[in-house]
């Protein structure tokens, strides 16, 4: 059986699990497009929150700047750089309001 996905239901499903603190309202925003987008090209996907929170991250610019060893320049900006890391790793899934990065853990 099948039912199609809202972002509210998407949201909810979420909070059900009791990870609504796993993203931001933003994140998961981005994460329901990102997905979505995906499901385009794959005709379904199933909804299961702990892969997805298994298989995606929202971080801060600075904590990705360490964790993976991004090199920024004096002059460059910082966020600028992990988005390129990340695209270049193919990772790359957005970018929030408020600043965080949102990444699919390889």
């Amino acid at each position: 059986m099948k039912i199609t996905v809202n972002f509210s239901i998407f949201r909810d499903a979420f909070v059900d699990s009791g990870r609504s603190g796993q993203f931001s309202a933003d994140a998961l925003e981005i994460l329901f497009d990102h997905l979505e987008a995906i499901e385009d090209e794959r005709n379904e996907i199933e909804l299961d929150v702990v892969a997805i929170c298994c298989d995606y991250s929202e971080e801060t610019v600075e904590d990705l700047v360490q964790i993976y060893d991004v090199e920024v320049g004096e002059d460059e900006d910082a966020k600028q750089c992990v988005i390129e890391f990340l695209e270049d790793a193919g990772a790359f899934v957005g970018s929030t309001e408020h600043g965080t990065i949102v990444f699919w853990n390889q």
